[in-house]
């Protein structure tokens, strides 16, 4: 009796799953922190803010969507700095990013609250044949009480 409640207590899967299935909002800074040292060469010396727009690739990496208002060799720069970042793989579609890289005072800052644009899904599409009391059956179901009362 007792190995059988010690065989349920062991994990299924002891070697986990191997991609993240969402890069969560500390991933995502983790990332853009790490570009931050070599951001430095890129800015200059005069104070100034840029907006970057990224996509975190499902596949690892990064692609540079959009670069704010700036000189064309910053923009390379940037292109290149933000292209060369390392991005975990995970599962579903690339994750757009939007952040903006301030150099203030000689120090260089990736914003600490970028903003994360995440696919929602979509309601539930159903056919359900039948009349209308069984469309109602259903989205009680669905809906977990009565749809009349919504």
């Amino acid at each position: 009796m007792i190995w059988a409640i010690l065989l349920g207590a062991t994990p299924l899967d002891p070697v986990g799953a191997p991609l993240d299935f969402y890069l969560t909002d500390h991933k995502i800074g983790a990332v853009l922190q790490g570009v931050v040292p070599g951001l430095q060469s890129c800015v200059g010396g005069k104070d100034f803010s840029v907006g970057v727009g990224l996509a975190l690739l499902s596949t690892g990496g990064i692609k540079v969507r959009q670069i704010g208002p700036v000189s064309a060799a910053n923009r390379a720069c940037l292109d290149t700095l933000f292209s060369a970042a390392e991005s975990p793989s995970h599962h579903g579609e690339d994750l757009e990013v939007e952040t903006t890289v301030y150099l203030r005072d000689g120090v260089v800052l990736v914003s600490a609250s970028p903003r994360v644009f995440r696919r929602l899904v979509g309601p539930l599409m159903l056919f359900v044949s039948g009349d209308a009391d069984a469309r109602l059956r259903v989205a009680e179901y669905l809906g977990g009480g009565d749809a009349r009362e919504r």
